[in-house]
């Protein structure tokens, strides 16, 4: 997978350059189909309209997998079908272990990819390790990269009056995604190939009023 960024520079993953890229504060051009776009812009607008990927499928001779972490959110469920579409096969991974049990069902249905359901907490920092290896254990070879949509947001009064509820807004958008993106990145660096986004909220770009 490559992204490119509206002002034309494609990003990816290989041995010697940056082992994470971080893609929040873009815009994006969309290419995922109209009916997820519709979708998409139906359940999640402002993400929509703040986040345009743009996603060039490069063909490989063998099946590829890609794990998409926070797989019950409305963008990783287009992200997860646009991917299985293109021929990849899916790691669906997220909290809410039924549910990631419907998404992967669906997929596979949908699809005919092979696509597993794991749970995953982005705050289960000591889980994340383990998690990496099922992974790999899952896909094997074929594990090629990785999509970051785990999310969350406090209300905004909450937050500033109680700190644990802005440490666990941090601890999930932040040093959850480095924790467990900085095990995968050691994987396809040890490969020397291997792709990680990481998709944030749109404030990165425009800000919130209350903000």
């Amino acid at each position: 997978l490559q992204f490119r960024l509206r002002q034309g520079n494609v990003v990816h993953l290989h041995r010697g350059q940056p082992r994470a890229v971080w893609l929040g504060p873009f815009r994006y051009e969309s290419a995922l189909g109209a009916g997820h776009r519709t979708e998409l812009a139906q359940q999640c607008p402002d993400q929509v309209d703040g986040m345009h990927a743009q996603i060039h499928h490069r063909a490989a001779a063998a099946p590829r997998a890609m794990v998409v972490l926070g797989a019950t959110s409305s963008v990783a469920r287009a992200a997860a079908l646009e991917l299985a579409a293109q021929g990849y096969d899916l790691v669906l991974a997220a909290r809410n272990m039924e549910e990631t049990e419907l998404i992967a069902t669906d997929a596979r249905i949908r699809t005919e990819r092979n696509v597993h359901a794991l749970r995953f907490d982005a705050v289960d920092f000591d889980g994340h390790e383990a998690f990496v290896a099922r992974c790999v254990e899952l896909a094997g070879d074929a594990l090629y990269g990785v999509v970051l949509c785990v999310g969350h947001m406090e209300d905004q009064a909450e937050a500033q009056q109680r700190f644990v509820a802005a440490r666990r807004t941090i601890d999930i958008n932040y040093t959850g995604a480095v924790s467990i993106l900085e095990r995968f990145a050691s994987v396809f660096e040890g490969r020397g190939e291997g792709v990680i986004a990481a998709l944030s909220s749109v404030a990165g770009d425009r800000g919130r009023q209350s903000n």
